[in-house]
């Protein structure tokens, strides 16, 4: 489109007009350089305190929920001893307690873990323990029992870090964002962890390559020496780590959490609705770990239900088996009315097939996280590629010809067929985010500046538009010999006006755009996985009606001013309806593969629906597991309530 309106300004009875096309030339380059400059948004002080403060209410306010719907916050909780370890795997106490005379604060069990860790001067603290002994739900309980203030203890899963690619700042900046992009920027989450607004819940040290392990601890010694943390891990492994590095973390207490034993598991057995302590006898010693214990009560708290059953199978692994395979069919029995939004019937055969699909498709992508907005991995990349590239090289190339053609003559037509397909489908590659691997859509609480090139290429173009507006100013100003200066087509000479107005509509317009794409939260809001997705669907409409008036208004006006002056007088009106159109097939072009909920709707929510992997209504059936306790939310994910749960349905076929 460029092109053929720049070859129908400088190019007169086959002659160019090379003053005018360099000096139009010149204006598009500027305006495009200063179009493309990113500003750069400042978060002062008070900005600074405001997110830290939103961020602690929101992780105690969302943590002491999980508590509560993961049962870790009953009366009737397994209450696990903590024990302080001794020997090679701990630091010296002095370290530990700094210069602090007082002892260190006596351990209890993991249902007191916030008041141990508030205790410890040194604010580090290492949680060992056996596989499934509990040290995530330990995790779930300190951050549900957080104080109010400026300071948020923040859970984070190392499986997510690679720290031979980050360092741990910038790992822990971008995974905060990403777990709560409605609440927290990216420059603001960088602040708030290099200023020690947010303590990192380190889960899962032994769930690591074990490259990864060595170097994740020597990043602990080294980068953050002077800062608090917490960290889990499989005892063993810890010990082979600390081994490798020679010294264990320094100024860090560790404490091993306990074993489940009958009488811990006891009082939790026994206070579901339908058994009571006699039907446990001989059965809760067999429960080994809370994982098991949980499983145990969820599949026979039922009227007759009879725990005995475990007696007759082979070991603890048996019993798992057993327990895991029951699991689903236990939480989906009909337990009365469900909210409005959670309406529709989920029977336990159809939530296995697509809980199980969810979790081979977390398997093969590598990653603990059901979110909305990286579903589009689904659809094999080549195809997302492909049908990225057609629909950019077709609203920047062909649409234009077809509709505008007959004002673009055959030189400009072939010029914007051949320019416009190319920029178009270079476009649509971007969108794939090659380089990183990662989806390209990203959710409503990221500016355009944090989506990258497709965005900014957009922006590019339209500074380049109106680059030529300027420069077909400037030769008509200046009174080159150009169309727009013959005689019978002097009423052409308001167009320097008119791109001056032009240049003011691009401008606001855009200046709108951003304003749209800030933060979609504010004080007081609340993160959700469904919030999420209707905040990007509003954001992507309203950013696709924005760019579809910018880039409409300006093509409607350029094709109008070739109507003006293309042989045969051809009317007005009609051209300038068609450039708004090709403005129009612009903004569904962005809002269907240049934002995440239109990606979405393509490469996930469609073949999903289609090949019956997932049901009409998928985020309510996300949130209704999440309330029968099957998932957990994690910021603006949900995940699997344990990795062994996971595991069992994956493997499942």
């Amino acid at each position: 489109m460029l092109g053929g309106v720049a070859t129908n300004v400088v190019v007169d009875n086959g002659k160019v007009d090379w003053v005018a096309a360099i000096v139009a030339l010149a204006a598009t380059i500027g305006v495009a350089l200063l179009g493309s400059r990113q500003p750069t948004a400042l978060v002062t002080a008070a900005d600074l305190l405001a997110a830290a403060a939103e961020l602690n209410a929101e992780m105690r306010r969302q943590w002491q929920r999980e508590a509560n719907r993961l049962g870790l916050a009953t009366p009737d909780a397994i209450r696990l001893p903590l024990v302080y370890e001794t020997g090679q795997l701990v630091a010296p106490s002095s370290q530990i307690k700094g210069r602090s005379k007082a002892s260190l604060p006596r351990p209890r069990d993991v249902t007191h873990i916030g008041e141990l860790y508030r205790a410890l001067p040194s604010g580090r603290l290492i949680v060992l323990g056996e596989p499934e002994a509990g040290k995530s739900a330990a995790l779930t309980m300190l951050a549900s029992r957080q104080d109010e203030g400026s300071r948020s203890l923040v859970p984070f899963a190392l499986t997510r870090w690679d720290p031979f690619d980050q360092t741990l700042d910038e790992w822990l900046a971008g995974d905060l964002a990403g777990q709560y992009p409605d609440l927290v920027q990216p420059q603001a989450a960088r602040l708030l962890v290099e200023r020690g607004h947010v303590v990192p819940l380190l889960d899962g040290l032994d769930e690591m390559p074990s490259a990864n392990r060595t170097k994740a601890v020597e990043t602990l010694e080294q980068e953050v020496w002077d800062r608090p943390f917490v960290l889990t891990s499989v005892r063993d492994v810890y010990a082979e780590v600390v081994a490798a590095a020679g010294a264990p973390i320094p100024r860090a207490a560790v404490v091993t959490l306990g074993t489940v034993t009958g009488a811990l598991a006891g009082p939790y057995l026994a206070a579901g609705r339908f058994t009571d302590a006699t039907r446990w006898e001989g059965v809760a010693p067999l429960l080994q770990t809370p994982l098991m214990v949980y499983l145990a009560r969820t599949v026979y708290d039922v009227p007759g239900g009879d725990p005995g059953d475990l007696l007759r199978l082979d070991g603890r692994r048996a019993i798992e088996e057993h327990l895991l395979r029951s699991y689903l069919a236990a939480a989906y029995r009909d337990d009365g009315p469900r909210p409005g939004w959670l309406r529709g019937k989920y029977t336990a055969r159809k939530a296995d097939s697509w809980l199980g699909y969810l979790a081979r498709l977390l398997h093969r992508t590598g990653t603990t996280d059901i979110a909305w907005w990286r579903l589009e991995t689904v659809t094999a990349v080549g195809v997302r590629a492909w049908t990225a590239v057609a629909a950019f090289a077709v609203t920047a190339g062909v649409l234009p010809v077809l509709l505008l053609g007959d004002l673009l003559g055959s030189v400009g037509s072939l010029l914007v067929l051949c320019v416009g397909g190319l920029l178009g489908a270079a476009a649509g590659l971007q969108t794939m985010n090659l380089r990183s691997g990662e989806p390209y859509g990203t959710p409503p609480g990221h500016r355009l500046r944090d989506l990258g090139g497709t965005a900014r290429s957009w922006g590019v173009g339209l500074y380049m538009l109106l680059g030529i507006g300027f420069g077909i100013a400037i030769v008509t100003t200046i009174g080159k010999p150009t169309p727009l200066t013959e005689p019978q087509q002097r009423p052409l000479a308001l167009y320097p006006l008119l791109a001056v107005l032009m240049g003011g509509w691009v401008f606001g317009l855009d200046a709108v755009r951003d304003r749209l794409r800030r933060p979609v939260s504010g004080r007081g809001s609340r993160t959700g996985v469904a919030r999420l997705l209707a905040a990007d669907r509003r954001v992507t409409v309203a950013d696709a009606l924005v760019v579809t008036a910018m880039t409409g208004v300006l093509i409607g006006v350029l094709a109008t001013g070739l109507a003006d002056i293309a042989p045969g007088d051809p009317p007005v009106g009609p051209a300038f309806v068609r450039g708004f159109l090709v403005g129009v097939g612009y903004g569904l072009t962005y809002a269907l593969f240049g934002r995440a909920w239109g990606r979405w709707l393509i490469y996930a929510r469609l073949p999903l629906l289609l090949g019956r992997r997932q049901p009409t209504r998928m985020l309510a059936f996300w949130q209704d597991a999440h309330r029968r306790g099957v998932l957990r939310q994690a910021g603006a994910v949900y995940q699997f309530r344990h990795a062994h749960l996971l595991d069992h349905l994956a493997q499942r076929r």
